[in-house]
């Protein structure tokens, strides 16, 4: 599989092959059709944002299809078209992040890649009226 791939902070991007991931039990395996870029990728890139900021597959927000799933998910995902709440690990109060909280793309690697692997209670089917690249820009960037 191809990447885009941080390896050093202020370096340029670069694309690599790295294997396919495969989900966990409660993962689903989404092939990436769009990414969209968002200023927090520069700042990682750039070394201005907290977390992981080397050897790391950069990106948030994705759309693609759903090719396989962990044993705890249902198989009726495998070839939905879906869209990624990169926001994983909120936490119970709906008012403020738990200590928990992080953002897909860092430290987790994102959607820089043609595969990623997420937790299924973070996937969504692409709302109808979305075109994929339109839905691929949205999650982030609507949180």
């Amino acid at each position: 599989m191809k990447t885009t791939y941080l390896a050093k902070v202020n370096e340029a991007l670069t694309v690599i092959d790295v294997p396919t991931p495969t989900p966990n039990e409660n993962e689903v395996l989404i092939r990436l059709a769009f990414s969209s870029l968002n200023h927090r990728d520069v700042w990682i890139q750039q070394g201005k944002y907290g977390g992981r900021k080397t050897d790391l597959i950069l990106g948030s927000d994705g759309f693609g299809i759903v090719e396989s799933v962990g044993s705890a998910v249902t198989a009726d995902w495998i070839g939905k078209e879906v869209i990624i709440n990169p926001g994983l690990g909120w936490g119970d109060n709906p008012e403020t992040m738990g200590a928990d909280f992080k953002i897909l793309g860092n430290p987790d690697n994102g959607t820089f890649a043609e595969y990623v692997c997420i937790d299924q209670q973070y996937v969504y089917p692409k709302p109808t009226n979305l075109t994929a690249e339109e839905a691929a820009a949205l999650p982030l960037t609507s949180c």
